[in-house]
């Protein structure tokens, strides 16, 4: 069975491309930039953490959309891909109001990227002019309170190998904050892979759609961290899976080399029987040349005995 844990999604700022001198070895995703966490217990759904956060520290100076502009293009990041996302996750969280904007979140949607960035930029000088952002690292302090709170060893994440995890990792290094000790990473993909095969897709909207016939509030992390819990208690329940324990770097190798093996093995058995099913094809059309020597004599035989 699933064990107890916490599942967690984040929402990001979208990373330009970063020199290899800049990120630290081994640390892909460092760059990129959190902007909101969310976090339920799947085996208690009521019990959730969420956060929006501000990536833009509080020393920095900003005067203008075009400083804003500068500084996220300094922390390798993509300025206007960025402040487009983050204003659509503002939106569909309702973390933005009329008062904030001076307009409905609608109409605030369709402005244009250096317009909502001098919101940001008033919001980054005055924080009660705004949504209620906390920094990284009060958000980094905060899960991880919340998961030693509830005694959680066990964080789950959709495609959590490939990006969750490693942007909470590249955070925590970044602002110094420690993650709890002894957890345990679980991706979910690859769990919902096995237990629940031959679906046209796993990407979390499409699985929670093909499970449950509804969808739900995708990109707003609280809302996956909810969708991900009821996916974690399907399979639970339906299947009985149990989470991968943690495995060594030694036993990730052998088993990488164990599964390379088994692909070539495999490649090599669908060949032989390609190439086994061909000759039986060839064998069926086109017959030897003794049988067909034999056929030619019988029909000259019959035609014998019928003159």
């Amino acid at each position: 069975m699933i064990s107890p844990g916490l599942c967690i999604d984040l929402e990001t700022t979208l990373a330009g491309r970063i020199p290899d001198t800049v990120r630290p070895a081994g640390k892909k995703r460092f760059e990129t930039r959190i902007i909101e966490i969310g976090a339920v217990l799947w085996h208690k759904p009521k019990t959730s953490f969420g956060c929006i956060v501000n990536p833009i520290s509080s020393d920095i100076v900003l005067k203008t959309a075009s400083d804003l502009s500068a500084h996220l293009r300094k922390i390798h990041q993509k300025p206007e891909n960025t402040i487009d996302f983050w204003s659509r996750v503002l939106v569909k969280r309702k973390s933005v109001t009329h008062k904030m904007l001076g307009m409905g979140p609608a109409k605030w949607l369709r402005s244009s990227s250096q317009e909502r960035m001098n919101d940001f930029v008033r919001w980054h000088n005055d924080p009660t002019l705004g949504p209620s952002f906390v920094s990284e690292t009060t958000a980094m302090r905060q899960l991880k309170k919340f998961s030693e709170m509830h005694d959680i060893k066990v964080w789950f994440a959709h495609n959590g190998n490939s990006f969750d995890f490693k942007v909470l990792q590249g955070c925590a290094q970044r602002t110094k904050e420690s993650l709890p000790e002894g957890l345990v990473y679980v991706d979910t993909l690859k769990v919902c892979r096995r237990a629940i095969p031959n679906l046209p897709s796993y990407s979390q909207p499409i699985l929670y759609k093909s499970l449950f016939n509804t969808s739900y509030n995708a990109h707003v992390a609280i809302d996956d961290a909810h969708a991900l819990a009821r996916i974690c208690a399907h399979v639970h329940a339906k299947t009985g899976l149990s989470v991968p324990k943690r495995t060594t770097r030694s036993q990730t190798k052998a088993q990488d080399s164990f599964a390379k093996r088994e692909q070539v093995l495999a490649f090599a058995q669908r060949k032989s029987r390609s190439r086994t099913s061909a000759k039986k094809s060839m064998s069926l059309s086109f017959p030897s040349k003794r049988t067909l020597a034999r056929k030619l004599a019988m029909a000259l035989t019959f035609a014998r005995r019928l003159k």
